[in-house]
């Protein structure tokens, strides 16, 4: 009995409170490590299964490019139709005019030979182009109307030109209800229709970029 009490006694050791402290402390800090550890080593292993059980990704085939058109051939319009007005038609029809007015003349034709005395004997003189009819003036003459216009230096340019071939061209200025401020372009007063539809036939054939040209009072 003796000899279990020197045993007891030998072995027997006390720890003060900071050692406790440092113990405890330890003890958090490898249950802190051993968290940490077991937490990365799920994550892994979650990762690892859901990578094997994910199918591979399909790409998705790219939309087809539509044909190109073939070479001369014109893309449809998809937008609606838009009906010019009366204005918007007179101003293109105009324009178109003066555009004609300003095509290039042709070429010169070369010179043709000096033709002998029996072509010359051969040949019978052209007849004379058809004279216009003298215009006169006094009020309610009937007239002839080329073309309309909202822009007045156009108008203004077209009778100079007019006038530079020595028609006897003038602006007549209207206010139409709705449809604005236009002027008109006339040639000539004449006495009667038969005069003002000869001088339109006339001003037709020497002037075509006229064809719209028509008889009024």
């Amino acid at each position: 009995m003796r000899n279990l009490r020197d045993l007891k006694s030998r072995y027997e050791f006390q720890l003060d409170n900071k050692q406790l402290v440092l113990l405890f402390a330890g003890m958090v800090v490898i249950l802190i490590l051993a968290f940490i550890l077991g937490t990365l080593f799920g994550k892994n292993l979650y990762s690892m299964k859901t990578g094997e059980e994910a199918a591979p990704a399909v790409a998705e085939p790219a939309p087809e490019a539509p044909a190109p058109l073939a070479a001369g051939t014109a893309e449809p319009e998809t937008g609606p139709v838009v009906i010019a007005s009366p204005e918007e038609q007179e101003k293109q029809r105009l324009m178109k005019e003066l555009d004609a007015q300003k095509l290039p003349s042709a070429p010169p034709a070369p010179a043709a030979p000096a033709p002998s005395a029996k072509t010359e004997a051969a040949s019978k003189p052209e007849p004379a182009a058809e004279p216009m009819p003298a215009p006169v003036s006094g009020a309610g003459s009937w007239t002839i109307q080329l073309v309309a216009s909202q822009n007045r230096e156009e108008a203004e340019a077209l009778k100079n030109k007019l006038l530079e071939k020595k028609y006897d061209a003038y602006l007549v200025k209207v206010e139409i209800p709705g449809k604005g401020l236009w002027y008109r372009l006339r040639v000539g007063h004449y006495q009667n229709r038969e005069q003002a539809d000869k001088a339109l036939r006339i001003i037709k054939a020497r002037e075509p970029q006229y064809q719209d040209a028509f008889v009024t009072k």
